[in-house]
This record gives structure tokens, C-alpha cells and sequence, in this order.
């Protein structure tokens, strides 16, 4: 197992535990058993290259330099060449995560930005009540290479997708 495999499995098996584990609390015992409680936690899934079940759609995601903010990008192959469906960033701004997106030929060019709200400890879901659509993006951890994303608008209005982490070298 090289040392990406070994501390992506780590840092799932921090992450899953509280949820796979998650017993009600002691009478009179209010600690938070979630373990991401810092916000680098919450997002620590990311990194990688993910493939949707399929189809030949991916999400893309690295942390930049100063690690406070992860770098993606969603890309189709169309005629054997990537097709750059969108430009996401998810930045740190003071404690919670805003997640951007940029989609070619929509929203006259502009990011829309989405603000985290709260999750478990193997989810996050991004929001912006004000957009037409989506107005709501989540990731769920399904476990250590499976990730759930659900894109919703409207009441009964989005979709969801799995995608699978894609074997990186070594």
C-alpha cells in the first residue's frame, strides 16, 4: 500500500467512525462525538480524481499551496479529449467552507458561490438558496473510494451521482 492509499484510508477511518459508531450520548453528556471538528476535516476527502458510475464524467479536486483551499475541476471526455465542464473551488473563509463553481456558457461567466452547512461527519452539503439551480450540492463519503453527490434545485428538481476514486500510479 503506498503512503496516499494508507493515509486516505486513515483519515476515512477518522472520519467514519464517529458515524459508524454513533451511540446516543450519556445522560447530561453534551460532547460532540463527531470527530471533524476542525474545518480541514470536514473536506479531507477531496483530493483526487473521481470517475462517475458509468460515464465518462469526472471531479478532480488538490489543495493548493497554502491548504486552505482545494482546486477542482469537472471534466467530460468527449471524442478521446477532456471537456472542461466546470471550474469548483472550495475555499476556508473564517470557519466554514464555500464551495464555487464556474460553468462555460452559463451564469454570464460569473462563480456562484454555495456556503457550507452543517453535516455529519462523512458529508457536506453546500448551499445557496438565491441560485436558480442547483441550490444545493452535497458529498457523502460512502466509504473509503465511493463518494455520493446530489445535486438538487427545486422540490423534486436535481440528481445524484456516485463516483468512484480513480487508481492513481504509483
Amino acid at each position: 500500500m503506498n503512503q496516499a492509499t494508507a493515509f486516505t484510508l486513515a483519515l476515512w477511518l477518522c472520519l467514519s467512525l464517529p458515524s459508524l459508531a454513533r451511540t446516543a450520548p450519556a445522560t447530561g453528556d453534551s460532547t460532540n462525538h463527531n470527530l471533524a471538528t476542525q474545518p480541514w476535516e470536514r473536506v479531507a476527502f477531496f483530493p483526487g480524481l473521481w470517475k462517475a458510475t458509468g460515464r465518462e464524467v469526472f471531479e478532480e479536486w488538490a489543495w493548493n499551496a497554502d491548504s486552505t483551499t482545494l482546486a477542482g475541476r469537472g471534466y467530460r471526455i468527449v471524442d478521446g479529449n477532456e471537456v472542461t465542464t466546470e471550474t469548483l473551488q472550495i475555499t476556508l473563509q473564517e470557519d466554514h467552507w464555500v464551495y464555487q463553481a464556474t460553468v462555460p456558457n452559463q451564469n454570464q461567466g460569473a462563480t456562484i458561490s454555495f456556503r457550507e452547512t452543517p453535516q455529519t461527519g462523512t458529508s457536506i452539503t453546500f448551499t445557496n438558496p438565491t441560485h436558480d439551480f442547483p441550490k444545493s450540492i452535497s458529498y457523502t463519503l460512502e466509504n473509503l473510494d465511493s463518494l455520493r453527490v446530489r445535486v438538487e434545485g427545486e422540490p423534486g428538481q436535481g440528481f445524484s451521482l456516485i463516483l468512484h476514486r480513480v487508481p492513481q500510479p504509483e
